[in-house]
């Protein structure tokens, strides 16, 4: 700040060291920033105003953004301070003040609040902060009421710092502030945003409240569980009792303990007036509640399960994840607290297998809900309430309702994985049976997930039992299915097929017919080892020994099999003998006349590599050697040397103008240069019409080429 004069602002020598500064500072002292910083700020903010009345825009705004990023440093500063309880009380005014005026740097002042709340590390470091509750949180409860402009900053950061603030608030200032909000939330003549605002800031407030206001919020709160004209106080009193249920405090625990009947009560009776976009934090609700679920609460159960049921199909994705949360939990529970574990999950299976003989929406459900159960306590279940399952869902397969197959389709593919081989085997055969009874356009509806599945039968079955229940539609698809997998094995592995395999691959149809169920068999067998060694480790193993690298006379072996060995090595010396690459190149070449070579393939690996086929790319040969010889295309060879004009030649095409397609040509830049051809045309087509008699007649029209 020493060598601050009139032109500082403007010629920032060392500005660009603030940036470094606020990602490196850490356990300072607030007294610096205080004493140093702060002015620096003042004289920043004092020139840009001067500069700016100056219409000096340009030098107001490199003032403007120079202060902003010294105050940018506060929240660095504010991290572990060394001096908090002496130098906080200094600059927590100016704060204040700047929080409710200057709006360009409020966030930056509320993340240095957090900063310095998070970071504490003593009680009296607490105290000393929560000392200024009672001056901040009105700035913030103020700016965050105001109705927002397009123009403000976000206000995160102030409900953020709100938060942060009441987590070390006294409990005598946190109650002033909860009576305040409480009556606000009760006045009639209040804008929506203002509404909105109070019932949020209660959600927030709630989470640090005594055991009184924590009676006192439930009274007020449970006649808007009911409330059907106002989905959004609905929405914040499930929220506001979530933050109840939730509570980390003594308060919350105590008050929890004591009103757990209640609680079952209220959410069970309000269950057929709960609005959609409260459904969410509903569900959140009876999670917390099942989590402290006795053995006498059981009843509780049966009278909330159809409610977790039907939410697995709600369009929203958090509603839908926080049903299937109540589902495993309410399993947890029921393995927890019981002692006969089977005997419990049985009878939560029948609790919810009774939901498919509902309607459509409900029996889809129902079977989204077993598909989870299922998955996640298979080991528990046992075998004959497996069966009874399975027996329903493939009973559920006639149906024709698309929503109702849905449904089976995606707990046949859970359980495929899951129930154990023997269960699952029977059952098989009427699934795939059942896949071949759907009308066409059901077929085709579900085609993606039928294979899927079929995909999910292969690996766990094997091909022949599979192939051999499918029916001949569906054993287009299997045979389909494992050369593709096969394919895809080989280009993992890197090997590659030779020409005659690929084109008797090609040639059926797509891979849908087989070539025979014994070599598909054998095919899939080898896909299904997952610890098979591949073909080169294969080659690096001499019975049950692996294969020495230092013994010369087990190099050839690495090469067994190969199309061509690479080399040989001679029996003294040991050296690498590699014959002339360039004869064999210039052996391979294409000369015109010579015949050529029986396909494309060969020509790249007699060209590219002696050894075999290029390792990746493709292979382009640019030599003069390779390039074929043919008559040249601008048509100087049927040029007449006696006379004007072409002339025809005896064995060749008639004199016409061949132009090879050449794509620079169509740019616009090119355009026009066949105008002098197309003129000296119409000019030949004139001169002949005249001299055939037909001098002042049009000629028919037609493009010359």
């Amino acid at each position: 700040s020493s060598g601050i004069n009139a032109e500082w602002p403007l010629r920032p020598g060392n500005g660009w060291l603030l940036p470094i500064l606020r990602d490196n500072i850490s356990n300072s002292e607030l007294k610096y920033f205080v004493s140093d910083l702060v002015p620096i700020t003042a004289t920043l903010r004092t020139r840009a105003e001067t500069l700016k009345k100056e219409n000096r825009t340009l030098d107001a705004k490199v003032c403007f953004n120079l202060e902003f990023q010294i105050w940018s440093l506060l929240p660095s500063f504010c991290k572990k301070p060394t001096d908090l309880l002496d130098s906080f009380k200094v600059i927590a005014k100016t704060m204040g003040t700047l929080i409710g005026q200057r709006q360009e740097i409020r966030n930056v002042l509320c993340t240095s609040l957090i900063s310095l709340i998070e970071t504490c590390q003593t009680d009296d470091q607490k105290i000393e902060l929560g000392r200024f509750a009672k001056n901040f949180l009105p700035i913030l409860f103020n700016i965050f009421m105001s109705e927002p402009k397009p123009e403000d900053p976000p206000q995160k950061p102030v409900i953020d710092c709100i938060g942060s603030y009441l987590s070390i608030c006294p409990q005598n200032t946190l109650h002033v502030f909860f009576e305040k909000l409480l009556a606000k939330s009760k006045e009639e003549v209040m804008t929506d945003h203002v509404k909105k605002v109070v019932l949020e800031l209660l959600v927030t407030m709630i989470s640090y409240l005594g055991l009184d206001d924590l009676n006192t919020m439930y009274g007020e709160l449970v006649p808007w569980l009911t409330e059907p004209g106002n989905a959004n106080r609905q929405k914040r009193a499930y929220q506001i009792l979530l933050s109840i249920l939730d509570g980390k405090t003594e308060a919350h625990d105590r008050f929890v303990t004591s009103h757990m009947d209640d609680l079952y009560k209220h959410l069970a009776e309000s269950l057929a007036l709960a609005t959609p976009a409260a459904k969410k934090h509903r569900l959140k609700c009876l999670l917390s509640l099942v989590k402290k679920l006795d053995i006498e609460n059981f009843d509780f159960i049966p009278s909330v399960l159809p409610e977790i049921v039907l939410c697995v199909k709600e369009q929203n994705e958090k509603t839908r994840v926080a049903a299937y949360r109540c589902l495993t939990a309410i399993g947890y529970v029921y393995l927890d607290k019981s002692q006969d574990k089977r005997q419990a999950m049985k009878n939560y299976i029948e609790m919810i297998i009774a939901g498919v003989t509902g309607q459509t929406h409900l029996a889809s459900a129902t079977l989204l809900c077993l598909s989870k159960i299922v998955y996640e306590y298979n080991s528990f279940l046992e075998t004959e309430v497996l069966d009874q399952i399975l027996e329903i869902v493939v009973a559920m397969m006639e149906s024709k309702q698309r929503e109702l197959l849905k449904g089976v389709l995606a707990f046949v593919k859970a359980a495929i994985g899951v129930i154990h081989f023997s269960i699952m085997e029977p059952y098989v055969k009427p699934i795939l049976e059942g896949f071949s009874n759907w009308d066409k356009p059901i077929r085709h509806h579900f085609r993606a997930k039928v294979r899927v599945i079929l995909e999910r039968l292969l690996r766990r079955f094997g091909y022949e039992l599979v192939h051999k229940l499918a029916s001949e539609e569906h054993k287009k698809v299997v045979n389909h299915i494992v050369k593709e997998q096969r394919r895809a094995k080989a280009a993992k592995q890197g090997g590659r097929r030779g020409d005659k395999e690929e084109g008797s691959e090609e040639e059926e149809d797509g891979g849908l017919e087989s070539d025979g169920d014994e070599e598909m068999m054998e095919d899939f067998k080898q896909l299904r080892g997952r610890g098979a060694r591949t073909e080169m480790t294969s080659k690096l193993v001499e019975g049950d020994n692996p294969l020495d690298f230092l013994d010369s006379s087990m190099i050839p072996k690495i090469y067994k099999g190969t199309k061509k060995e690479p080399c040989t090595l001679p029996e003294k010396d040991g050296k690498f003998v590699i014959e002339d690459l360039a004869k064999k190149i210039e052996e391979a070449m294409i000369s015109e006349g010579e015949e050529e070579a029986d396909s494309e393939d060969e020509v790249v690996k007699a060209a590219t590599n002696p050894f075999g086929r290029p390792s990746k790319g493709i292979y382009r040969d640019t030599s003069n050697k390779s390039k074929k010889s043919g008559p040249k295309s601008d048509g100087t060879s049927y040029k007449s040397t006696k006379a004007a004009g072409d002339m025809k030649k005896k064995g060749k095409h008639e004199p016409y103008a061949y132009l090879s397609i050449n794509q620079k040509k169509g740019k616009k830049k090119n355009r026009g240069q066949f105008d002098n051809l197309i003129k000296a045309g119409k000019a030949g087509v004139l001169k002949g019409a005249k001299s055939k008699g037909l001098k002042g007649k049009k000629p028919k029209s037609g493009k010359s080429v």
